[in-house]
């Protein structure tokens, strides 16, 4: 039996598609294109996001710095040293 391959990855994402796949609200996805951070191109009367401009939008998210983890805080009182009963 042959090998199935892949199928490829769509060019264009709807803006609902391209909302699930950021992680985002659809409302928050038009906003985006609205507000110029999203580039959608027009099929017709529906607007479309490409698949190089959400790789493009993710590679322009600013990362986060790790900081360097506290100590942990010991809680509560200290405990009493336990002596041994002669």
């Amino acid at each position: 039996m042959p090998a199935k391959t892949p199928a490829p990855a769509p060019l264009k994402y709807s803006v609902r598609q391209a909302a699930a796949a950021l992680n985002v609200s659809t409302t928050y996805a038009y906003r985006m294109i609205t507000l110029g951070r999203l580039v959608a191109v027009l099929d017709g009367e529906r607007r479309f996001i490409t698949s190089a401009e959400l790789r493009r939008y993710v590679e322009s998210l600013p990362t986060v710095p790790v900081a360097p983890r506290p100590k942990p805080r010991s809680v509560g009182r200290p405990r009493r040293a336990v002596e041994a009963i002669a």
